[in-house]
Order: structure tokens, then sequence, then C-alpha cells
């Protein structure tokens, strides 16, 4: 694995920095005499440390892992909100502030099923309700542009309590059931009775959990 993240980080700095060190290490904010020593193997390139650059490049979790990566001109561009969403019980909905983007290939594009890349975010879930599919900390990909409910899909949505939490959903008589992965917590059912509104944010094309690096 060590051979393997020094590859692409070699690939990655001369592909996408002009194999220019110094570039590389100011955008990743490291000095360049210890990006230097990364990059010829001389420090050890350890997970914690792959998933922290992966973090600052905006690259998917596991980008240095892979036998196949992309560069950086293969990707599209998908902002990145400090809204967390919540995968328990609920927390607050965060003030929508763009902290910056996250990469992914066009192969992601057609996995996650989506056409029109403006249509994608990404957020964060919080919480163990949806675990074991979807843990704690996990970047979850959202298509705005899927708005309507089809049964026992994954949406992020929030109420008028403004709490924004990631769930499955199911249509039900006059309302809507909202079901947790983790059968540790019970189904809820808001219908028309309740005067809660749901406004959906999207649905859920994909996440990556981050059982190694969380911030």
């Amino acid at each position: 694995m060590k051979e393997i993240r020094l590859t692409n980080l070699e690939r990655l700095i001369r592909e996408s920095f002009g194999n220019n060190v110094s570039t590389f290490a100011k955008k990743i904010e490291l000095s360049i005499s210890y990006t230097s020593e990364l990059k010829n193997g001389k420090k050890t390139f350890t997970e914690k440390t792959a998933r922290k650059l992966e973090k600052k490049l905006g690259l998917i979790d596991g980008y240095f892992d892979s036998s196949t990566p992309f560069t950086l001109e293969q990707t599209i561009s998908v902002p990145l909100y400090s809204v967390k969403l919540s995968a328990g019980d609920g927390c607050e909905m965060l003030p929508s502030e763009e902290l910056g983007t996250v990469q992914y290939s066009m192969e992601d594009m057609k996995t996650f099923g989506v056409s029109k890349a403006s249509d994608l975010i990404a957020l964060r879930a919080e919480g163990d309700s949806m675990s074991p599919l979807i843990n704690d900390g996990a970047k979850v990909i959202i298509n705005t542009g899927q708005k309507e409910i089809i049964d026992n899909r994954h949406y992020a949505f929030y109420t008028d309590d403004c709490v924004a939490r990631v769930k499955t959903l199911r249509k039900a008589i006059k309302g809507i059931v909202i079901i947790s992965e983790n059968p540790s917590y019970s189904e809820e059912i808001i219908t028309e009775n309740d005067n809660i509104n749901i406004t959906i944010i999207g649905e859920v094309v994909g996440w990556y959990n981050l059982p190694f690096y969380k911030k």
C-alpha cells in the first residue's frame, strides 16, 4: 500500500501541479522539506496522512490507495457545505457556508446516476441511526435535482424545526414514513394532521464512510 500511495502522490504532483513540489506543498499547507521527504519515501505515508491530504485537496476518501486514480483534470467539482445532516435523532441545521469543493471522477458520476454535475452537493452525516450503511461522519453526496420521494430510497431533508436529516423514506396514506437503518431506532410517521412540512434537499446518491479519519 505504501508503494501505491507514493506512486499516486508522484503522479498527482506531476500531472496536476506541473511536477512542482513547492506549489503542491503550498496547496496542502505543509513545508517544502516535509513534502519532498514524503514524496521521496523518507517520511512514512501513513493512512492518516493520506486521508488528511485527500481532505486538503478535496479528493475522495481512498484516492491515494486506489490502483487506478484519476487526475484533478479528469474530475468534476462538487461544492462541500458546512451544513451537518443528522443521521441520529437530529441536530440543529447550521448555516449553508460553502467550505470548498470535493472532486469526483466521471466514473463516479455514472455510479451516482446523475447527468447534471451542478445538481450535486456534498454534506456530512452526523449520528448512528443510518449505521452501518451511512456512518457517523460520512461524506454524503446528494442530487438536489431529484426531490420526488421514491419508496425506500435515501434522502436528505429538513422539517419546520430546521433539523436536517438523512433517512430512508416511504410514502404512506396521507403521510410519510421515516426509516432508520439502525434497528435501535423506531420508524417515524408524519401525517397531514401533524402540520409538519418536509422539505427535500435531494436524494442521497452516494456516500463515503470515514472509519479512519474525521475532522
